[in-house]
């Protein structure tokens, strides 16, 4: 079964834009730090999830800025 993807362009183009700010921020900030490391943690569900096109917590909630 596919999924469906339930993300709109520009829904998906700020996900993957919001992810990889957090990768370089957490990247970049001191080693060690706890905001840089949880930055780095948390940076990886939206840069997947506009990657992918789909949203599970979308999913569940039944939203979806993708028109049909």
């Amino acid at each position: 079964m596919p999924i469906r993807r339930n993300l709109a362009r520009w829904d998906r183009a700020v996900r993957i834009l919001l992810g990889m700010a957090l990768l370089a921020y957490g990247l970049a900030g001191a080693p060690g730090e706890i905001k840089t490391l949880s930055a780095f943690v948390f940076a990886w569900l939206p840069l997947l999830t506009g990657l992918a096109g789909w949203s599970p917590l979308y999913e569940i909630l039944g939203i979806r800025t993708r028109r049909p």
